[in-house]
């Protein structure tokens, strides 16, 4: 369903309204965002939430709302993230439709199997690892519980809580489907960059699978299509710089030649490439 899931927090976000952390979230490589704005008054959240709404559909990104079922359907939301003491996921159901995506916040293989009997279409694990972000939840179930959901449930588990740089691979490897993540993106000064790193980690460490959905990049300044999950060297074959004599930018960094085949590229990610002709 998705690999990155980043969460908002105003508190984090040093200013930057959820909306546009959305954005550059969106724009790093994340695949859905959850608004969790747990102080604000109803207007200002589905004030929020339609920005948010309006920028996943153009980027064909997932959005859910956190806990509120009526800004997430008064905004058009994908779906809502709900928690152990929310409303039961049956009735969400009942409000929201089929269509709806609804995740649940568990801690255990028994609520992962209550919820996903309810009819929830995702279970959010954790809190992994200890965090000070989600002070409501369980801390630190570890790594284990996340192979212990998998083996119960056969919805996408989504592991969440202190989860960073320095460990979100182990939390693929454990057997998350996804990773969620709130200060890892939405405290760093480049929010877009810090989504892309967790991203790349993220396949690097999953095994390859041929993605389809598409995704423009720009190559000096001209957009391309590229397949999810393509990297430097894809783009340039295609674009026929196959001779090695060229020097390669990828926003604005330098990317050197033995680094084209393992970096992989995002939706919005730009190129600069200067093929050199002659001796010399």
């Amino acid at each position: 369903m998705f690999d990155l899931y980043v969460v908002t927090d105003s508190t984090l976000s040093k200013g930057v309204p959820d909306s546009e952390v959305a954005r550059l979230a969106y724009m790093g490589g994340a695949d859905a965002v959850q608004l969790r704005m747990k102080n604000a008054d109803g207007r200002e959240m589905l004030e929020q939430a339609r920005i948010i709404r309006d920028v996943s559909d153009e980027l064909c990104k997932f959005f859910f709302v956190n806990d509120r079922i009526d800004i997430a359907m008064a905004s058009g939301a994908d779906g809502v993230h709900l928690g152990q003491s929310d409303v039961p996921v049956e009735v969400a159901r009942e409000l929201m439709g089929e269509s709806a995506i609804i995740g649940i916040s568990v801690d255990n293989e028994e609520q992962a199997i209550a919820a996903v009997e309810g009819g929830a279409d995702y279970v959010g694990v954790g809190s992994i690892f200890r965090t000070s972000t989600k002070p409501d939840a369980m801390q630190g179930v570890g790594l284990d519980m996340i192979f212990r959901i998998k083996q119960v449930v056969d919805v996408p588990v989504v592991a969440i809580g202190g989860i960073n740089r320095g460990n979100i691979q182990d939390v693929i490897r454990a057997g998350a489907d996804s990773a969620a993540v709130v200060s890892a993106v939405v405290a760093q000064d480049d929010i877009r960059d810090a989504a892309h790193e967790l991203k790349d980690l993220i396949l690097k460490v999953r095994p390859h699978v041929p993605r389809s959905d598409p995704m423009d990049v720009f190559v000096n300044g001209k957009a391309a299509r590229m397949a999810e999950g393509s990297t430097v060297s894809d783009v340039l074959e295609s674009l026929g710089f196959t001779d090695g004599r060229i020097a390669v930018e990828l926003n604005g960094d330098i990317c050197v030649r033995a680094q084209h085949a393992t970096t992989l590229l995002h939706e919005g990610d730009r190129l600069e490439v200067v093929s050199f002709v002659g001796g010399g």
